[in-house]
């Protein structure tokens, strides 16, 4: 036989000797092993949980940073750089323009605008 069989077996065997013993156990003594089992169960879920409370304490301040982070840069860009195509369509146009024709006008204008 295999060691997964002889293993199957095995749990069987001592399965079907507990649920025998139980029945010859009185309803007191079974009341308190299921009030043991339980308190059991419950500071394992008690223990579970607090293990991973810190875990997700960082995992949150993490993400909260890298969105922060993510934030402050998006912004720094947009405010720090101006758009580098914005000047592409005046660049790349054929045709000619009057603000050139009369661009010592459109400065003195600037000039006053920023003296005024």
């Amino acid at each position: 036989m295999s060691k997964q069989q002889d293993d199957k077996e095995f749990l069987q065997q001592v399965s079907q000797q507990l649920d025998e013993s139980e029945q010859t156990l009185s309803a007191e003594v079974l009341s308190r092993l299921r009030q043991s089992r339980q308190q059991a169960l419950e500071q394992l879920d008690r223990k579970f949980y607090q293990g991973w409370r810190p875990l997700g304490a960082v995992a949150m301040v993490m993400s909260v940073l890298v969105i922060m982070i993510g934030l402050n840069f998006m912004q720094t860009d947009m405010i720090g750089h101006p758009d580098k195509l914005g000047d592409l369509p005046l660049l790349t146009a054929t045709e000619e323009f009057e603000l050139y024709d009369e661009l010592e006008f459109y400065q003195w204008l600037e000039f006053e605008e920023l003296a005024g």
